[in-house]
């Protein structure tokens, strides 16, 4: 089935905030292990694409949720310049994002535009 749908769709969400913990960059963004992104727990690697293009670092990448279980990534190489605000894209997401997605801590499903 993911072979069918898979390249129908992006994965849209924002940056919610950064910080710096123990020397590590960490990013958080509005939708995470939750909300559309569960199958990093599977070993998929996501391809992340932002509109930043500068100097690349490593970040550990966390959703939304206080539920421990919801950090996406670890040392994913993105841009150093990446702000609160910014847009994540994420490619070949027609499959299973939006069919795993919960209202989990009470945080909103994602929404699906259709263009």
């Amino acid at each position: 089935g993911r072979y069918l749908v898979s390249d129908s769709a992006y994965f849209v969400c924002r940056v919610v905030g950064t910080a710096t913990r123990n020397g590590k960059r960490w990013m958080y963004w509005d939708a995470g292990m939750f909300g559309g992104v569960i199958e990093v727990t599977e070993g998929l690697r996501y391809e992340i694409h932002t509109d930043r293009k500068g100097h690349c670092i490593p970040w550990s990448i966390a959703g939304p949720t206080c539920d421990s279980v919801d950090i996406l990534m670890r040392d994913e190489m993105l841009p150093a310049d990446i702000q609160e605000g910014d847009f994540i894209y994420i490619p070949n997401a027609g499959a299973y994002t939006t069919a795993y997605a919960s209202n989990f801590n009470g945080f909103p499903l994602p929404d699906v535009v259709v263009l």
